[in-house]
């Protein structure tokens, strides 16, 4: 069987763009069914990332590179470096000529220079940022694949299940240059996608502008930049066996593991991957491999079912501690963060109890985290994003939790 469709969307901002898909199914015996899916999926930017006005405002960057450290002593880079940072306004002979004079080579004073013709350097580390919607924008885009194989043995009648490899890749991400990099790979490489971050005012060269207008900034705009990588192999598995005048019992197991979890947030600027680590870059726990295991009990006439679910999240480590020296010392400056260096195996028991009275009243109840499990912690709020939370949503943050419904049908 093969199937497949198409959609054109032309929206008013960003234009038109295609979306399609293929699917495959062949199943060359009664026992097995092999399946593959192709498409490509976009989505368009939000309102807010469209139209949000661009105000100024502060970032905690530091010193101005460009200008004498308040502590005295030259520029922290080269003059040559320097001029790459007035690329964005086509400088004329002049301002080249007075950037010249005005780069940092003395020592500059609290109030932010020691005369007229020094670039002011930064006041407590912050200088001027803008930030807003893009209407440059265009859809971020996503190619995904799958293919894997379902079985049900004829030899095994109350056996059936599937496998599947996934990979989902997305383009295009919309999200902002760090203000880092804009600066230094402006810097260094001189190269115009960068130093268009880097916007200068005309008069003394600062980066403290007082308006948009007027430069003075470094670009936080929303721009489609990142692209990010996701892959895994999925498992299901169903069994079920009769026991007589006891009922039956069945077995129901839906697991995952996580090959890729990769982001690439700047194009040319590498990769780091988030499967199996947790952290402040990582963000969120990524476990390798986690599942659902269930087994029922359910009596003759299918009056009364008894479950009883195990949940696993695996073993976790910190991303601070992986080797990829874009996570590498995220939190502790290169070194080994010895007090959280990984979040254990999580596993969970879930007790389940549902009682079909009559065709009219179903009654049910249950026991979550049966043994009360408490949550893995986090000592140091970096490692789940800077928040004020001791640990991530992933776990049962509430221990164990009991509950009781009822449904009637009039």
């Amino acid at each position: 069987m093969i199937g497949g469709g198409f959609r054109h969307s032309n929206y008013s901002v960003s234009g038109g763009v295609n979306t399609y898909k293929f699917d495959l199914q062949f199943a060359p015996v009664q026992d097995i069914r092999f399946r593959g899916s192709a498409q490509r999926a976009i989505r368009t930017p939000t309102v807010s990332e469209f139209f949000n006005p661009q105000n100024l405002g502060l970032i905690a960057y530091g010193d101005d590179p460009c200008a004498a450290p308040s502590g005295g002593g030259p520029a922290l880079s080269t003059l040559a470096n320097c001029l790459n940072t007035l690329k964005s306004q086509n400088p004329t002979a002049a301002q080249i000529t007075a950037f010249t004079k005005a780069y940092g080579t003395g020592t500059a004073t609290a109030s932010g220079g020691k005369g007229p013709d020094i670039i002011p350097q930064a006041i407590s580390g912050q200088l001027s940022q803008v930030q807003g919607g893009n209407l440059l924008l265009t859809p971020e885009k996503a190619k995904s694949y799958s293919a894997g194989f379902l079985f049900s043995p004829t030899a095994v009648p109350s056996l059936s299940g599937s496998v599947d490899y996934w990979q989902i890749r997305v383009d295009g991400e919309v999200t902002s240059y760090p203000a880092t990099v804009l600066v230094q790979n402006c810097l260094t490489t001189g190269n115009p996608i960068y130093c268009a971050g880097v916007v200068r005012t005309s008069t003394d060269f600062s980066l403290q502008g007082a308006a948009v207008a007027t430069g003075g900034y470094i670009v936080q705009t929303n721009q489609n930049i990142a692209s990010a990588l996701a892959s895994g192999i999925d498992l299901q598995l169903n069994y079920k066996v009769g026991l007589g005048q006891w009922g039956t019992l069945a077995w129901w197991l839906n697991g995952s593991y996580f090959l890729h979890n990769s982001t690439t947030p700047l194009p040319g600027g590498g990769s780091y991957d988030c499967a199996g680590l947790f952290g402040t870059t990582c963000l969120t726990v990524s476990p390798r491999w986690r599942h659902n295991l269930r087994s029922t009990w359910q009596t003759p006439g299918g009056n009364l079912d008894l479950s009883l679910a195990w949940r696993f999240i695996g073993k976790v480590g910190n991303d601070n501690n992986d080797p990829n020296p874009l996570l590498r010392g995220a939190v502790y400056s290169g070194g080994f963060d010895f007090a959280v260096p990984q979040l254990p195996n999580i596993s969970y028991l879930d007790l389940h109890v549902a009682w079909h009275a009559t065709k009219d009243l179903d009654v049910r109840g249950g026991i979550d985290n049966l043994f009360d499990r408490n949550p893995p912690i986090v000592t140091n709020p970096s490692l789940q994003g800077g928040g004020q939370a001791n640990t991530f949503a992933t776990y049962d943050v509430l221990g164990r939790q009991l509950y009781l419904a009822a449904t009637m049908r009039f």
